[in-house]
């Protein structure tokens, strides 16, 4: 009897051990099936997320947009380095214009005090016209401009000597801060 009982015993661990493998197999199975299907819905759909990147970024970073960006970028610091340009220009303008109305004040006062006041200021106006940044054809011209002006305050006016000194000193000056300009283009 006790050998029956064990054989019973024996029979039902076999028979618990077939089924344990055959519920492990089933488990197994629909892991891996499972496993599979969600391997493939993941392989797809990270194609189709990497496919529509490349189409974006194809779209947004095409070599002719970034063509015409650049080209807007250039057009746009073009403009501002006009306007910078002009606004030298006027600043040129007006240190030219300051040289003249002091010219006509110099003619005008007999203060040699406030006379020397007026020459110092001239020929400060006349060196910051020489260090603008601005191309040299511009300062050239503007010296040019100045310089006609005083020869011509020179051939207008019955000018008494200072009056006359005092408007060669300035075409001095003019010559000078001339003469430096080119200087610097012959180096």
């Amino acid at each position: 009897m006790f050998l029956a009982k064990i054989n019973e015993t024996e029979q039902l661990i076999n028979l618990i051990n077939d089924q344990n493998n055959k519920y492990i197999t089933i488990i197994g199975l629909v892991l891996a099936i499972f496993t599979f299907f969600q391997w493939r819905f993941s392989d797809k759909q990270l194609k189709n997320v990497k496919s529509e990147v490349k189409e974006e970024l194809r779209k947004e970073y095409s070599l002719e947009t970034m063509k015409n960006g650049i080209e807007k970028l250039e057009a746009e610091t073009s403009q501002m380095q006009d306007i910078i340009q002009n606004d030298k220009f006027t600043q040129i303008g007006h240190l030219g214009s300051r040289v003249i109305a002091k010219v006509r004040l110099v003619l005008k006062t007999e203060d040699k005090y406030i006379i020397s006041q007026y020459l110092n200021d001239i020929e400060n106006n006349l060196n910051n016209i020489r260090a603008a940044s601005v191309e040299k054809q511009y300062k050239l011209f503007m010296f040019d401009q100045i310089k006609n002006d005083v020869e011509k305050i020179l051939s207008e006016n019955d000018l008494d000597d200072v009056s006359r000194g005092n408007l060669n000193v300035i075409t001095k000056v003019i010559n000078m801060n001339v003469d430096d300009l080119e200087k610097i283009d012959n180096q």
